[in-house]
């Protein structure tokens, strides 16, 4: 396992965490809209299919299972990345 491979996956998982924090977002945004329900369940459905395509690219191509952990502190990254603007509104009670 090389430096440049262990980059390569911390920014992988941080790209995908990005993209699925923002699907979540806007799969919990649309819950206010007329047709909620089926908006929500896309979400739900692209999120799943996204982990779902991730996983069978990492199988098909061989990664080795130690590149995995630096993907997942990746994806970890950007979750709180993404969501410390609301938990800073929250503590000071903008919210």
């Amino acid at each position: 396992m090389t430096e440049p491979a262990v980059l390569l996956a911390l920014l992988a998982g941080f790209l995908f965490g990005a993209a699925y924090f923002a699907c979540l977002w806007l799969s919990v945004r649309s819950l206010t809209g007329a047709r909620c329900w089926r908006a929500f369940a896309a979400g739900i459905m692209a999120r799943l299919a996204a982990v779902i395509a991730v996983l069978a690219i990492v199988l098909w191509q061989g990664i080795e299972p130690a590149l995995l952990l630096p993907g997942l502190l990746g994806f970890l990254a950007a979750r709180f990345a993404l969501t410390a603007p609301e938990r800073r509104a929250a503590r000071s009670g903008e919210r």
